[in-house]
């Protein structure tokens, strides 16, 4: 049973809002730090190439573990559906940000990349006939604003390809799970599997048609950068991230653009000695701003739920 006005589950309100709370946060730590993690493994190991072997390393044993537990198989629908979805996510998406991440900093991809929820909303309405809520229209305007405010910051003009690379990956990626919402064969832990599966193939013929290379002996910065991509970027990230894709708003599951800048920024300053200048800072507030903007309505649904 859903709710008509939060569109979030309600008929285990109280369990369910702790489960989506602790799933955001957990998702919340995960994505922010694949930031890092991409900088890492780039040491080593070519931009395509980088999520060839997360998602293959990550979806084929989790696919694996998944049939030994009972699940039964996906049907050839399922992994027909799972190619527009990969292209978007996969080559699109994950792609293209790690591509741009060789030119521009962890902190400016994640404030650009903050754009998602506001461009899933805007896609959604358009897909589904919906007209936007008031919340979220001014919301989008305030998103969009934070993003002409770092204009002002000299990375922007240093690194226009890199920015315009940033922003195609944070459209593809909306688009992708505006999709992924749509494809109601993948809605069980196994779609994840599968859609890690396939799109990991994708980037992996994409890669080495690409001429990329992983060095060998590969350095340990890339090895770890690697095993946390596959693991908690993939595994665990990626199965969190569908999970609320199929169990709440749109807005709501891809909240973690919201916190994304903030765990990006402090890690590449800490770990790389990335410079976050004044204009970041502010137009990442912006950016965070419209976000939340088009998220509270959702979270202040599930806090009254709570209460019931």
């Amino acid at each position: 049973m859903k709710s008509l006005h939060s569109g979030v589950p309600s008929a285990t309100p109280y369990r369910g809002g702790l489960r989506t709370t602790a799933a955001l946060a957990a998702l919340y730590v995960c994505w922010g730090s694949t930031f890092l993690a991409n900088r890492l493994a780039l040491d080593g190991i070519g931009p395509y190439l980088v999520n060839a072997v997360r998602f293959l390393c990550a979806g084929i044993p989790f696919y694996g573990w998944l049939r030994l537990r009972g699940e039964p198989p996906m049907p050839f629908s399922g992994w027909i559906w799972s190619v527009p979805i990969a292209f978007f996510l996969f080559v699109g998406g994950a792609g293209l940000l790690v591509v741009a991440q060789q030119q521009v900093t962890s902190a400016l991809a994640a404030t650009i990349l903050a754009l998602i929820p506001l461009l899933t909303v805007l896609i959604t309405a358009l897909w589904e006939r919906l007209v936007p809520r008031k919340n979220e229209v001014i919301g989008i305007v305030v998103g969009f604003a934070g993003v002409v405010l770092l204009h002002l910051d000299g990375d922007i003009q240093g690194n226009l390809f890199g920015v315009l690379l940033v922003l195609a990956a944070a459209f593809t990626w909306a688009c992708g799970s505006v999709l992924s919402r749509r494809a109601s064969v993948l809605h069980r832990p196994l779609g994840s599997a599968v859609q890690m599966i396939t799109g990991g193939a994708i980037v992996l013929v994409l890669g080495l048609a690409r001429g990329e290379r992983i060095l060998w002996p590969l350095p340990l910065s890339a090895l770890v950068g690697e095993l946390f991509l596959i693991t908690m970027g993939s595994i665990v990230g990626f199965t969190l991230y569908l999970h609320l894709l199929r169990t709440t708003r749109p807005a709501v599951a891809t909240s973690y653009a919201f916190t994304n800048p903030l765990v990006a920024s402090l890690l590449g300053w800490a770990v790389l000695g990335e410079r976050v200048s004044v204009v970041n800072i502010a137009a990442m507030a912006v950016v965070m701003i419209g976000v939340a903007l088009v998220l509270a309505p959702g979270w202040a649904a599930e806090i009254r739920a709570a209460r019931r």
